[in-house]
């Protein structure tokens, strides 16, 4: 289940942060180094250690924080995607199924329910939706209370118009009478469940403040959920690599 961290946390790193980065500057000047390669199993080790020394020492906030920040954007980047690997996906025999929804059913689904629907619109010919769908399948695994449908493009031109969908994928919000457009931020995990939680006022933030503190969840969320992952990741590295 999702872990809820202030939707304004700061994105700037305090003294302790610096501190010990300060204390990390040979390793952190290997990981600017051309020569890194995070797929190598020596480079993976060096990562996930120092992630577990900077967890031990900073706490998973403050550990999210010094990564964002000291890291390279490359390796932020294939980390959160080494790590997403582990993610366990969502158990249809629990998770609120994703219903198809179109111009014929919609109002039947949508009009008598006493949940929030969160939907999404899509097209199997639009790339970016094949490469959003491991993310939104495992989206009701994370939110409790709502339901989920996802319309194809081909089966609902007219709702295309009345929630003036402007490209795809596309996520709306329908709740209590009112619907909402995510229109900031990338279609991440954290980004989605914190427009849920403040629909009326998420498209008012930067795209840069949005994608900065949700990039920090979501390092937060995967430590936390990965620490046994990165620890035994770790062990088995050492064991195939020469320092």
């Amino acid at each position: 289940m999702y872990i809820y961290i202030d939707r304004y946390m700061s994105c700037v790193p305090s003294n302790k942060i610096k501190q010990f980065a300060n204390k990390q500057k040979n390793i952190l000047k290997k990981f600017r180094s051309t020569k890194m390669r995070f797929e190598e199993s020596s480079s993976k080790y060096l990562v996930m250690k120092l992630i577990n020394s900077s967890i031990k020492t900073l706490g998973l906030k403050d550990a999210a924080l010094f990564v964002y920040h000291y890291f390279p954007n490359v390796i932020v980047e294939k980390l959160i995607s080494y790590l997403k690997g582990f993610e366990p996906n969502c158990d249809l025999s629990v998770c609120e199924p994703i219903r198809i929804l179109g111009d014929n059913n919609f109002d039947d689904q949508t009009g008598s329910s006493d949940k929030p629907w969160l939907i999404k619109f899509y097209s199997l010919k639009c790339s970016h939706c094949v490469d959003f769908q491991p993310i939104w399948i495992n989206v009701p695994a994370n939110l409790d209370g709502f339901h989920f449908g996802e319309i194809p493009l081909d089966h609902g031109r007219d709702l295309v118009k009345r929630f003036q969908v402007k490209s795809l994928p596309h996520i709306i919000l329908l709740k209590n009478g009112q619907s909402y457009p995510l229109l900031k931020g990338s279609y991440t995990i954290e980004n989605i469940i914190d427009f849920v939680q403040h629909p009326e006022t998420y498209n008012d933030r930067s795209d840069d403040e949005i994608d900065c503190s949700n990039t920090i969840k979501s390092l937060i969320r995967l430590f936390s959920e990965e620490q046994t992952t990165l620890k035994s990741y770790s062990m088995t590295s050492v064991n195939n690599s020469v320092l």
